[in-house]
């Protein structure tokens, strides 16, 4: 009986080896051997070979493997075409290769290159591409001629001698925000407020224009996305009565620190491929920096001419999500009484847009 079950046990670990393999995501079979070696068989084969220069610290490259080299037309026309080699250029020999077909100063990738068997140079191209370019650069018809050729080994031993590739800062940066689920992001925009208020002998009524700028962390999912962050924010509202306030205008400028919770709903394509619009779902609690009425200093505290420097509220609305961009609109219902004044209610109220870059994305 336990023999059974051990065999039992056998057969369903197999299967679910045979099973995860199969749906294992295929992506372009980059040629194993070394590049005499791929030049050899380029030769051979009578096919062209496609260099692609790349590095693990480089954000660019990192979005070439996940998003274009796994696409099915893309890996299914270089593996039957072409022979694909990968060349880390922190490697020495392959800072060499680099070189043959590199007179630039220092390094820049990632790079791509369609070689013959004489090293002569077909196509290429500097930096990542979107689907469609790379399914385009990769189309290379027959009567395609060479365009220059590679430079002797010595040349490029000597290049390799008077140039230092190290990544930058900047490149490391990217390669650690490319590999981690949690991506750093700024967000600029306009606010058009206004408070509203009752019991005041100020009238309040009128739109004013303000400014928010933060950065934030971006976590997301298939489904929903998670921002908490921190921002300036600048409210407040134009006055009709402005005898009694001259200029009349409220400022009022806030530190926020905001947890942006979304949810996909539905797709769209304004830009390249489909992609998510979102509902957003946003608390936040600000402290006043500073402010102005008028002609003078708004007063912080909690006597009966001072406003509370305290606020928190929530901010709702829409954003639609464009690769590393994302535009956002939405309302922001203050839900703290700014005044210390009995009878007295004033919330900030309004309405937002801006204009989020995430990196990493």
């Amino acid at each position: 009986m336990i023999l059974h079950n051990l065999k039992i046990m056998k057969k369903s670990i197999l299967f679910s080896l045979l099973l995860f393999v199969s749906f294992q995501i295929k992506a372009i079979d980059f040629y194993k051997g070394t590049y005499p070696e791929a030049i050899k068989e380029a030769e051979t084969q009578n096919k062209l070979i496609l260099l692609y220069f790349t590095a693990k610290w480089c954000g660019p490259c990192q979005y070439m493997s996940k998003y274009i080299f796994t696409v099915e037309e893309v890996h299914q026309k270089v593996s039957e075409n072409y022979i694909a080699l990968e060349l880390d250029i922190d490697i020495k020999a392959n800072q060499e290769i680099y070189y043959k077909y590199n007179a630039d100063k220092g390094i820049s990738i990632p790079k791509f290159f369609f070689i013959n068997s004489k090293e002569e140079v077909i196509k290429f191209h500097y930096g990542a591409l979107k689907l469609n370019q790379f399914k385009d650069f990769i189309d290379i018809p027959d009567w395609s001629k060479p365009i220059t050729k590679a430079e002797s080994d010595s040349i490029a031993i000597s290049r390799v001698n008077s140039n230092s590739i190290k990544p930058s800062a900047f490149n490391k940066f990217m390669h650690n925000v490319h590999i981690s689920r949690w991506k750093p992001g700024l967000r600029l925009g306009m606010n058009y407020y206004t408070v509203n208020a009752s019991g005041s002998s100020i009238n309040y009524d009128k739109h004013k224009f303000g400014l928010n700028i933060g950065m934030f962390l971006d976590y997301t999912t298939r489904s929903f996305l998670f921002q908490p962050g921190i921002s300036l924010s600048s409210k407040g509202a134009k006055i009709s009565n402005a005898n009694e306030t001259p200029n009349g205008s409220l400022r009022l400028n806030y530190i926020e620190v905001p947890i942006r919770f979304s949810i996909n709903t539905f797709n769209h394509k304004i830009v390249g491929c489909a992609q998510s619009v979102r509902l957003n779902f946003e608390p936040y609690g600000a402290y006043a920096l500073n402010g102005n009425l008028g002609n003078g200093r708004v007063q912080f505290g909690s006597s009966e001419n001072e406003f509370d420097r305290f606020d928190y509220g929530i901010k709702s609305g829409i954003s639609l999500q464009m690769g590393s961009f994302e535009p956002s609109f939405g309302y922001d219902l203050g839900l703290n009484n700014l005044s210390n004044k009995s009878g007295e209610k004033i919330y900030n109220r309004g309405f937002y847009f801006n204009f989020a870059l995430i990196f990493g994305k």
